[in-house]
């Protein structure tokens, strides 16, 4: 017989037989315990420092730190386990040694695959997936690895088998306790599950009415006739429904431009775009124009806005006179883990509720709670804008709210449609859709996007709810006077387009208005046409008292034009081509049908018609109360509209006077933090 060899186990009883089993076991779990607690901490923190370039210290809570450490912590955990476990397993049963500590590979190992999934899935951590960044970010991982396999080696043979145990122990219960901690933290946190999170304020108040407040609401991307208070056949909208019915709704209200910056700067100050200048050429609204924010806190109000657009920020000086601001949409990118980006590339649809999220809504509900929270009663009236984003694409609402609109398999399908089917879904529908074709998506995914745009509209309608409840519990729900509107809507391949890019048809031009005074019962429906601009001087004649317009004349304040009505009145709606840089880009394809589109293009409706003017002199007519989707020009019919609609244009033009800089206004750069959310977003290309 021969000698048994070191590794020949089979004269041992059977629990020791299989000791190296429970010994890797135990290995896998501690590395992945261990490395997943560290990884978290590390990736936030890299996060944070990274991305939270317009984040203000006082919209950054010690408390959502804590959350986002536990998200990644929790996803890296289930993760990792299973993983490490597997792979302890594979190392031992090729070397068959339970006395021989398998720690070092192990750690290794775990450094090398984390740093691959950062890298590959994190183009802000690590400068980007391809050149010479990735590849230095590569070479760091590897020697990295090589570090800690080392290192652990190491300290393993300088401690001995047993004291080194030891402190693998008590590494790995630190580690669980930073897990553990974190993620107590996280199940209060609108992290967690934002189908599921609700939020209320601390303490309900009681307060007496005083002056009026204003809470002004923009849901970004949302066409009007996608909601059901506005004849959507889908219940998209049941709370508005209902809310809406002790409200005025303008049924025709055409937005003054097709995309955020103009739309939101003319809602900001009563000006068309021709007069404050924003357009896709310049973002920046110069400093010598005054916004209704500026002239809330003249007036002694405190004026805050949460925005999760990141073109409603100080980079634009759109937010110029807001006293504070959140930005909304740095903080909830912050929540983004490594691993969460990798299963939206390889199209495995979310399993852990805490990656199945929302596009900001649930976090700025509690934001909102939270200043709300911190206000007294002897504090100043308040002025609050919000923007919601999660109608924009890529559609980013909970599985709970797709399931209302879809089947299962469109519901599975509508995750692989984010990143594993097309790439980037923002840039491809609004580059490639727009500019090429849309033969690359099927009919079938077209009604999916759709669809999906339907559930985010009725998640929308969920949070602006709890929004209302939020007012209430503030006893500020009887003194507040509300708006909700939006900055333009979106094609969803309606005049084969996508997104909201070009022209001024309806899909991106009607937007819904409603707004309900303090105290307002009866609801009320005005078919005059108006716009956001008109907001201007309705919101500070409303609560702050005085008498006045817009700064042209040509905004109207909305109350007194319900009580009044106007027949004559019409909208303007201005579109002044893309960006120069766009403009060279889109030229090069050659197709007579993208010169059209990137031309400047001027819209005018009254009660009934609506008329386009386009810079290479094509001339559209429609009846809008016939047909509202734009597909019948009448240009050649009804010559009287056409001349008289045409006439009211160039006398618009010859009277509103057009923007000229002011000496001081210089923009400032766009930061790296902003140019990356937009690149998102689909504003921006790759190049």
């Amino acid at each position: 017989m021969s000698p048994r060899t070191a590794s020949d186990t089979s004269h041992l009883p059977p629990p020791a037989r299989w000791a190296w089993v429970r010994s890797a076991v135990v290995a896998g779990l501690c590395v992945a315990i261990l490395g997943s607690a560290v990884l978290a901490v590390i990736e936030s923190v890299l996060t944070i420092y990274i991305r939270s370039g317009r984040l203000q210290a006082d919209g950054f809570p010690f408390v959502l730190v804590l959350a986002i450490v536990g998200k990644a912590a929790l996803t890296h955990v289930v993760v990792w386990c299973p993983v490490m476990v597997t792979v302890a397993l594979a190392v031992s049963l090729v070397k068959r040694c339970g006395d021989r500590p398998t720690d070092p590979a192990l750690a290794g190992v775990f450094a090398v695959l984390s740093g691959m999934v950062m890298l590959a899935t994190d183009p802000a951590i690590s400068g980007g997936r391809s050149g010479a960044a990735f590849i230095v970010g590569c070479l760091g991982v590897a020697m990295l690895a090589i570090c800690i396999y080392t290192g652990v080696g190491a300290l393993c043979r300088s401690l001995g088998e047993v004291r080194f145990r030891r402190v693998r122990v008590l590494a790995t219960g630190v580690g669980a306790l930073v897990i553990i901690i974190t993620g107590i933290v996280l199940l209060g946190s609108p992290f967690l599950r934002t189908d599921g999170y609700t939020v209320r304020l601390a303490r309900p108040k009681t307060t007496q009415p005083g002056r009026t407040n204003v809470v002004w609401i923009v849901l970004d991307t949302v066409r009007a006739d996608r909601l059901s208070c506005y004849g959507f056949d889908a219940p998209t909208t049941p709370f508005l429904d209902q809310w809406s019915r002790q409200a005025t709704l303008f049924e025709r209200c055409y937005s003054n431009a097709i995309w955020t910056i103009p739309s939101h700067a003319s809602m900001f100050t009563g000006l068309s775009v021709r007069q404050h200048g924003v357009n896709a050429n310049r973002h920046w609204l110069d400093e010598q124009t005054p916004t209704v924010a500026e002239q809330f806190s003249e007036a002694g109000y405190s004026t805050i806005a949460f925005s999760n657009n990141p073109w409603v920020a100080p980079y634009t000086n759109l937010v110029k006179g807001f006293d504070e601001f959140r930005a909304m949409d740095r903080l909830h990118e912050l929540t983004g883990v490594s691993l969460e980006r990798l299963a939206e590339r390889w199209g495995v649809t979310p399993m852990l509720p805490w990656l199945d999220g929302d596009f900001g809504a649930a976090l700025t509900n509690h934001s909102i709670a939270r200043w709300l929270d911190s206000r007294s009663p002897t504090d100043p009236p308040f002025l609050m804008f919000i923007n919601y984003m999660e109608a924009h694409l890529p559609y980013r609402i909970p599985r709970r709210y797709r399931r209302m609109f879809m089947t299962a398999e469109q519901v599975d399908r509508s995750y692989d449609l984010r990143w594993s089917v097309f790439g980037n879904v923002e840039l491809e529908l609004n580059g490639r859709y727009n500019d090429e074709g849309s033969d690359f998506v099927s009919l079938a995914d077209r009604e999916i996007l759709r669809l999906q745009y339907q559930a985010a509209i009725r998640y929308l309608d969920d949070r602006l709810r709890e929004l209302m409840d939020l007012l209430d519990q503030a006893g500020r729900g009887g003194d507040t006077l509300v708006v909700v509107t939006s900055d333009h809507g979106e094609y969803l391949d309606t005049h084969d387009m996508w997104s909201h890019c070009y022209h001024t048809y309806n899909d991106v031009a009607h937007v819904p208005l409603i707004v309900r005074e303090p105290g307002q019962k009866v609801g009320r429906r005005v078919s005059t046409p108006v716009q956001p601009s008109d907001l201007y001087p309705t919101l500070i004649n409303a609560a702050i008292g005085r008498s006045e317009e817009g700064p042209s004349g040509a905004a109207r304040d909305l109350i007194e034009l319900a009580n009044e009505g106007d027949a004559a009145r019409m909208a303007v709606v201005e579109y002044y081509g893309p960006g120069a840089g766009e403009l060279e880009r889109l030229r090069r394809y050659r197709n007579p049908v993208l010169d059209h589109r990137t031309q400047p293009q001027l819209a005018v409706g009254d009660d009934r018609f609506k008329f386009l003017l386009s810079g290479d002199g094509v001339r559209e007519l429609y009846d809008i109360s016939i047909d509202p989707g734009e597909l019948n020009n009448l240009v050649g019919e009804r010559k009287y509209e056409v001349r008289r609609l045409h006439a009211y244009l160039k006398t618009w033009l010859e009277q509103i006077p057009q923007y000229v800089p002011s000496p001081d206004s210089h923009p400032d750069e766009m930061s790296k933090a902003t140019r990356d959310a937009l690149r998102g977003l689909g504003y921006l290309g790759d190049d």
